[in-house]
């Protein structure tokens, strides 16, 4: 299953057109139907003749709630921007767009709302700035549909593009390796107890399983899982699910944290990553007091450049980049900067090394297994597994090392045979 998650200025339009599409009120806060404004994350799906589902997570338009609005994108493969026929490209646009970009989602629709309110020039017109706008960025924008909701439209013309979107989105198989849920929603059923809800990102979970809660490393246990409203046996990757969970571990639960297979992923407070600085923001410099997101996660964070002093705006450069509360990450995941002084988008990209141990002035990450692995020698197999996330196989016992260190163990040993010397540094594994 895939997930499309809404983009777009404040009153453009996206929880209105979910509503059209799916036949269910993303907005589901009193306030939110008092002030007529999205202000939190919104749910909605339908399941089209063919079977594909559009699953949607409706997010606020506001500047002010940029935060929720990338905790609802964290998981999603699927963007559907919505501009406003009137109003046209907007603030809140131009920061979503990014945004959408920088998390590497893929593949998005383009809807040009209330298009009921103009004549057929200001349509194109507008069509026109967008297509001008979107024509570099690395999302594949496949469509820009003119609809409205009063009339209906080009509604069944929007769901055409989404389905092809989602039919055509490249979901990567995770099954059977280990499964981590980003939680979105927390909330309390009589006679259930906890439900948490999310969409999981890798792997597979089933009743009964028992999953850690990162932040604390306490343990939970699923009681039951829904999928859209429906008990299901097992929640695999892509989907969005609801689990009720049991356990010490279910207290306290707050949108941001992880739920994970038990002992299966690495849990750090500084990665290193390759990352873009967004063309409108500042040169990136050493500097404390960010806002790192991830996932639904979002927390201060410090940022140093590796190599270079600055990453200029529009550029890439490596980082290294610090937290305080601990995140279950893999080389491949994304993450997004803010500035919370100027409320501004910095920048974004993929993490490279999820424990890096070379200085700033030597680090070379490139995400490869090799560059993760360097200086480690020989290493556990499940602590290798761990911190790269790849299911990797071991060399010898449960060690593994990458050729370089293979090879450096078997000319070791070959000289043995021929003068009775051994550099016994090469064969040993790191002390624990």
């Amino acid at each position: 299953m895939t997930v499309i998650v809404t983009a777009g200025h404040v009153d453009h339009g996206k929880s209105s057109l979910v509503r059209a599409i799916c036949g269910t009120d993303p907005d589901r806060l009193a306030e939110e139907k008092r002030r007529g404004m999205t202000i939190d994350l919104g749910f909605a799906h339908r399941i089209l003749d063919d079977g594909t589902t559009l699953s949607f997570v409706d997010v606020p338009g506001h500047a002010d709630l940029i935060r929720t609005m990338v905790a609802g994108a964290g998981a999603a493969d699927v963007a559907m921007l919505v501009v406003d026929a009137g109003e046209g490209w907007m603030a809140q646009t131009e920061e979503h767009a990014a945004i959408i970009e920088l998390l590497g989602i893929d593949r998005g629709v383009v809807a040009v709302t209330k298009t009921d309110r103009v004549d057929a020039p200001t349509i194109e017109r507008i069509a026109d700035d967008i297509r001008a706008r979107l024509a570099d960025a690395a999302t594949d924008w496949s469509a820009i549909v003119p609809v409205s909701v009063i009339d209906g439209t080009g509604l069944g013309a929007l769901v055409e593009e989404l389905r092809s979107a989602v039919s055509n989105s490249v979901v990567p198989s995770t099954a059977g390796r280990r499964s981590r849920l980003f939680v979105d929603r927390v909330f309390t059923m009589r006679g259930q107890g906890t439900v948490v809800t999310g969409t999981l990102d890798t792997g597979s979970v089933a009743p009964n399983d028992r999953l850690e809660v990162c932040r604390t490393g306490d343990e939970v246990r699923i009681r039951r899982i829904q999928t859209h409203g429906e008990e299901v046996a097992i929640g695999d990757r892509g989907n969005r699910c609801a689990l009720n969970i049991t356990g010490d571990g279910s207290e306290g639960l707050r949108r941001g944290d992880a739920l994970v297979s038990s002992g299966a992923w690495f849990r750090t407070c500084v990665f290193d990553a390759d990352m873009r600085v967004v063309g409108s923001s500042f040169p990136l410099r050493r500097r404390d007091g960010f806002m790192l997101h991830i996932g639904t996660s979002d927390q201060s964070a410090s940022v140093r450049v590796i190599g270079d002093e600055t990453i200029a705006p529009g550029s890439k450069g490596l980082v290294r980049i610090r937290f305080d509360v601990p995140l279950p990450l893999a080389p491949g995941d994304r993450f997004l900067l803010r500035d919370p002084g100027t409320a501004t988008t910095v920048g974004g990209g993929t993490v490279l090394d999820v424990d890096p141990r070379a200085r700033l002035s030597r680090a070379a990450p490139d995400g490869s297994v090799q560059s993760q692995m360097q200086g480690r020698g020989w290493i556990d197999i499940d602590d290798a597994r761990r911190l790269t996330g790849e299911p990797l196989e071991a060399v010898a016992g449960r060690w593994f090392a990458t050729d370089d260190v293979v090879r450096a163990a078997r000319a070791a040993l070959e000289a043995v045979a021929t003068d009775g010397t051994l550099d016994v540094a090469v064969l040993s594994p790191p002390e624990r």
